[in-house]
């Protein structure tokens, strides 16, 4: 499928936080794994396994709920956005996701959200369907959300070219 390796911490951060959720009773396995996550929080793991963990999360969530826990991993790294010295909306969409790109490696190219379009309030951005749509459009209101701004538009549409295969999103916020 695709390469690429994301921090454990910030992995871990992510599945707790869709774990406690959802419940970890949907998820057995990655529920025994988050419980010896303090020790290796600073490991690589499989960007594909992670991927894999999202979209069997879809099979049993709403587009809805997908949303409200996007939204909620945005709160949950609003401190991180801010220690990175992005204080505003405009900042961190700008350049999207600069998270992500922090906290992975050996990405294809593919694979990394890109921002197509910049323009103060609006932005378009391009991003694998590797992950869940939903998921991704609440990490998007997410952060427009903690830096305390308002969602006016979101809009998707899927795009397929060469080795790209994803949504291209067009967000404004006042």
């Amino acid at each position: 499928m695709f390469g690429g390796k994301i921090r454990g911490a910030y992995n871990f951060f992510i599945l707790r936080t869709i774990l406690d959720t959802i419940g970890t009773e949907k998820f057995p396995n990655y529920s025994r794994i988050l419980k010896v996550a303090r020790d290796l929080k600073d490991q690589w793991y499989g960007w594909e396994g992670f991927c894999e963990f999202l979209n069997e999360v879809e099979k049993v969530t709403t587009e809805e709920d997908l949303r409200a826990i996007g939204v909620k991993i945005m709160m949950g790294v609003k401190e991180g956005f801010i220690s990175a010295g992005l204080t505003i909306v405009d900042a961190v969409l700008r350049d999207y996701d600069p998270l992500l790109k922090k906290n992975t490696k050996q990405m294809p190219p593919t694979e990394l959200p890109k921002t197509i379009h910049y323009e103060p309030g609006f932005v378009i951005i391009e991003i694998s369907a590797s992950r869940p749509k939903a998921l991704i459009e609440g990490y998007l209101m997410g952060i427009v959300q903690i830096f305390g701004r308002q969602l006016i538009s979101l809009k998707s549409e899927p795009v397929s070219r060469g080795d790209f295969s994803g949504f291209k999103y067009e967000l404004h916020w006042q």
